[in-house]
């Protein structure tokens, strides 16, 4: 571990005004060639080689720290379950390099997503909430939560909206009068898939909402706050985890995956969707209602795995299907399983995450009887696929921009 040599280099770097430093031989040439001809470094040029220079010492302190925290999370045992409060960091090594992610707290977790695997999280979460009940949170908790919270956060709105999240996708999502209606709502999509799951709601949990919730059981009830008396009947189940959250509080940083070896980073996708630029491609446009709708429905499928579908009623969401190889399937699932439960799909809207490239999901919208669709657009049979609506009598609205989520 090297201490003079970067600390040299930081300096250099730092009086770029007067410094011309060179941390690579493939920056001799071009150094070379400005002194021989003109006796001198233009200051734009001295900048960038300064940021290389700060570039490369940062590497080397990356690969320092990556070599140090090898092991880390090897844990006893015996240790599982305790807290680990110390710098939170992790270490992934790449390529040439080191990528070191900091964090104020670690929680060593019992498993992973299956027992045989170890997991830490690290997080400031507790900043944005606090958990009022039950057996410490599990790695699926944590990404079912983060689900959950990302949806709290986009359907903040006067009206209680309640989603019921399995394996980070909702499978009930709606908005209603009351918490407790908002709750029915959510669960007349899919009655099944509810058990074990993750209950969201924007609002305050009630005494008749907590009601309601007690009949099934569910891993986790998310909210900013709980009645008392909700309180008392929900803590009764001591493998219910019962979440508060912040409804002020935002997220920050960008959403970072691994990829093998290293790590992929991308901006949150918060874009925002403005009615005004819409885009109403059929003859027909969307009522008041199916326009309410629509918009409702489209906040909801950038939380399905694509290719996501949406039907949407009274804003309810009424099926959904995702996660499949193609547009088609998604169709076929969300309309069979809406047959199967007898949830009618007559007169409601359609969103989808990414644009139709056949015809053929007018003709699935028109046999299951909805009225309006929501979509990107962009394929390069757009104008099909508006014939197609426009035959069938459908709306059409596009986005201009999807909403993947692989």
């Amino acid at each position: 571990i090297d201490i003079g040599g970067p600390a040299m280099i930081r300096a250099a770097a730092k009086n770029m005004g007067h410094v011309c430093v060179l941390t690579s031989p493939d920056q001799y040439s071009r150094f070379l060639e400005m002194w021989s001809s003109t006796g001198n470094v233009p200051f734009d040029l001295r900048k960038k080689l300064a940021a290389s220079a700060f570039q490369r010492v940062s590497e080397y302190d990356r690969m320092i720290a990556s070599y140090l925290a090898q092991g880390s999370m090897a844990v006893p045992k015996d240790e599982a379950t305790s807290n680990a409060t110390n710098n939170g960091s992790i270490a992934l090594d790449v390529s040439n390099g080191a990528c070191v992610v900091t964090s104020p707290r670690s929680l060593t977790l019992r498993y992973g997503e299956n027992p045989h695997q170890e997991a830490v999280v690290h997080s400031s979460a507790q900043s944005m909430i606090r958990v009022l009940h039950g057996k410490p949170l599990s790695y699926n908790n944590y990404l079912d939560m983060d689900a959950g919270l990302r949806i709290l956060q986009d359907f903040r709105s006067e009206r209680p909206t309640v989603a019921i999240l399995k394996h980070t996708v909702p499978c009930g999502l709606a908005e209603g009068e009351t918490a407790v209606e908002a709750w029915q709502k959510a669960f007349e999509t899919d009655p099944v898939s509810p058990f074990g799951g993750v209950i969201c709601s924007t609002h305050t949990v009630t005494a008749p909402m907590a009601e309601e919730i007690d009949t099934i059981f569910s891993e986790i009830v998310i909210a900013p706050s709980f009645d008392p008396d909700a309180l008392d009947l929900l803590k009764q189940k001591k493998n219910r985890r019962l979440i508060q959250f912040d409804p002020s509080a935002s997220r920050t940083g960008p959403d970072v995956r691994s990829f093998f070896d290293g790590i992929l980073e991308q901006s949150q996708d918060r874009r925002v969707l403005n009615p005004d630029e819409l885009k109403m491609v059929t003859s027909r446009h969307p009522s008041a209602s199916e326009m309410a709708d629509l918009l409702f429905a489209w906040k909801a499928v950038r939380y399905v795995k694509s290719n996501a579908i949406l039907f949407c009623k009274n804003r309810q969401i009424l099926a959904i299907g995702g996660g499949q190889t193609s547009r088609i399937d998604s169709f076929d699932v969300a309309i069979r399983k809406a047959a199967r439960i007898g949830v009618p799909l007559k007169d409601s809207v359609v969103a989808s995450d990414a644009f139709f490239p056949f015809p053929d999901a007018i003709e699935a919208m028109q046999e299951a009887g909805a009225a309006a669709v929501i979509q990107p657009g962009g394929s390069v049979r757009d104008d099909l696929v508006t014939e197609a609506a426009d035959k069938a009598n459908i709306a059409m609205v596009l986005t201009g921009f999807r909403v993947f989520r692989h």
